[in-house]
């Protein structure tokens, strides 16, 4: 009966395209080696588990992060991390599965719009850059994180939000433990007025700032679990806050600093965490008096990272980056519409002079601020859209803290506290321009709508 109703087809088909992928594997594994062989195999599981559950796919990204230094070449110079590989999978996967369905690859929220404006002239950037190929790579990958959020605002529970910050803070504290383990042995030191520092933990990342920018979000996670997660992740979250804390002073990022400090101000409106972080200080004032006072004074790290939070104040005076500000906004007049198109900043800053001194005289990569970079990268129209979204990000923060009670509110708390942090270190940095912590900041951001529409009157589960 199943031969006589085909029954047998699809067996026969899954047979060999079995016997196929295994000829191809024996084939790679001999010509290759066996550790391209396993690169393959994960890919090839990565991109199943994408089709068949996506939200999965983001949980599986956000473990990978500690990965971010490992970079396979995709074509020429570029590369993709692990982390950003399968951010991109889950997006374009939800879009296979929305199409096989017959749904349009799109849901209606509050950022979706400013997004997609944002996207729509990053493309119409492709006209004027100098660079196509590599302006392609970056649209290719800001499509892959529009439909990232589209994946997560359409599927997302309350429930799927604190797994995301649960596994952030856990990733946190792993690169921060990597941060301490690969400069154990370096000597960190301040230049001039510490304007510059030297021996820097970049862990996983390519920068110390981006670490930083990383930890900074991880340690806002931690908070909100540590305070208002499940009892038994708890603990963990504590070790984890802890360890991010340590891994942002061993960056002596200024800006990085500065974006925990703002994280932690957030946290402190929050009544839970601010009874919470008054007990820390009681029992931390009461050890150091056991242990004398001079344990802390005497420490070189909180001295190192003291001096370089000073030396904000000198930064007008003697840092590059007050030049780098003055000198954008003539290659935005130049270009006032679409701009130079998106990742060509750097040849525009050759162009115009715009050189670092601390890294020989290269052109700066970005205008080490995220409205500023977009404005010269994607016009005046493209910093609208930018300024529209952050908008919209606000509205959708507050209506999230104020609708949520309970595990819910703490989710909130701690996404408005990591956003906070992203938005103050963009004040001074452009570390979005790399895409695992681009596509994180917008995983944060589709969580806070996904918060913002639970109903007051059902408070949402852990």
């Amino acid at each position: 009966m199943a031969l006589a109703r085909g029954g047998w087809i699809q067996p026969l088909v899954l047979a060999t395209a079995a016997a196929a992928l295994t000829a191809a594997g024996m084939l790679v594994a001999y010509s290759a080696g066996p550790i391209v062989l396993i690169v393959v195999v994960a890919a090839l599981a990565v991109t199943a588990l994408a089709l068949a559950n996506p939200l999965a796919a983001v949980f599986v990204a956000i473990t990978l992060i500690p990965l971010e230094v490992v970079s396979l070449a995709v074509g020429g110079d570029a590369g993709i991390s692990p982390a950003e590989g399968v951010f991109a999978l889950a997006g374009f996967g939800w879009v296979v599965r929305r199409l096989m369905a017959g749904l349009p690859p799109y849901v209606d929220s509050p950022v979706t719009k400013p997004l997609l404006a944002l996207l729509v002239i990053a493309v119409a950037g492709l006209g004027v850059s100098e660079s196509a190929g590599d302006t392609l790579r970056i649209v290719l990958m800001w499509t892959a994180a529009f439909f990232l959020v589209q994946l997560l605002v359409d599927e997302a529970t309350p429930s799927t939000v604190g797994w995301i910050l649960l596994l952030l803070a856990l990733t946190g504290g792993v690169v921060a433990v990597i941060a301490a383990a690969t400069s154990g042995g370096q000597e960190q030191q301040l230049v001039g007025m510490g304007t510059e520092a030297t021996g820097r933990a970049a862990a996983s990342f390519s920068n110390p700032n981006l670490l930083a920018s990383f930890l900074a979000t991880a340690l806002a996670a931690a908070g909100a679990v540590m305070v208002g997660g499940r009892p038994q992740f708890r603990p963990f979250a504590a070790v984890a806050f802890v360890a991010a804390l340590v891994g942002l002073a061993l960056t002596l990022s200024r800006g990085g600093l500065l974006a925990a400090a703002a994280a932690v101000a957030v946290m402190l409106l929050w009544r839970p965490f601010r009874r919470m972080a008054l007990i820390a200080f009681a029992v931390g004032g009461v050890a150091l008096l056991i242990s004398g006072a001079e344990v802390l004074g005497s420490s070189q790290s909180v001295d190192l990272v003291t001096k370089r939070i000073e030396s904000v104040q000198y930064a007008g005076q003697v840092d590059p980056r007050s030049a780098l500000w003055r000198g954008t906004p003539e290659i935005i007049g130049d270009h006032p519409l679409i701009g130079v198109g998106a990742g060509e900043f750097s040849r525009a800053a050759e162009l115009y002079g715009l050189r670092d001194p601390f890294s020989e005289y290269q052109p700066f990569e970005h205008a080490h601020s995220i409205p500023l970079t977009v404005a010269a990268e994607l016009g005046l129209l493209g910093l609208a859209a930018f300024l529209w979204f952050a908008t919209k990000v606000g509205v959708v923060l507050v209506r999230a803290c104020r609708r949520t009670v309970g595990w819910a509110r703490a989710y909130a708390v701690g996404l408005t506290a990591a956003l906070a942090a992203i938005a103050v270190q963009g004040l001074v940095d452009y570390t979005v321009r790399s895409n695992v912590v681009a596509m994180l900041v917008l995983t944060l951001v589709a969580s806070a709508v996904v918060l913002s529409r639970v109903s007051p009157e059902r408070p949402a589960g852990p």
